[in-house]
């Protein structure tokens, strides 16, 4: 479900390694799967703050603040 959102643009996945560090990655649609099948990153000592975060884009809040219920779920309906 994840995948579509980045495609088109609307989410940004960021991944943070460091805890006290705001500094982060953004994760392209070709690392996706990559990065979110990483064991490390589902490891359950890590840090809190670090691992991947989704943030919208400013396309993707456009669409959220511009009525979004009915873009925004014709987007999550299965092709």
């Amino acid at each position: 479900m994840l995948l579509p959102f980045v495609r088109d643009g609307l989410i940004e996945v960021r991944r943070y390694s460091e805890a006290a560090s705001d500094q982060f990655t953004v994760i392209g649609v070709d690392g996706l799967r990559n990065t979110l099948t990483d064991p490390a990153l589902w490891c359950s000592d890590l840090d809190r703050g670090i691992g991947v975060g989704c943030v919208f884009t400013h396309a993707g809040l456009a669409v959220w603040r511009g009525g979004w219920s009915g873009a925004w779920n014709a987007r999550l309906t299965f092709e």
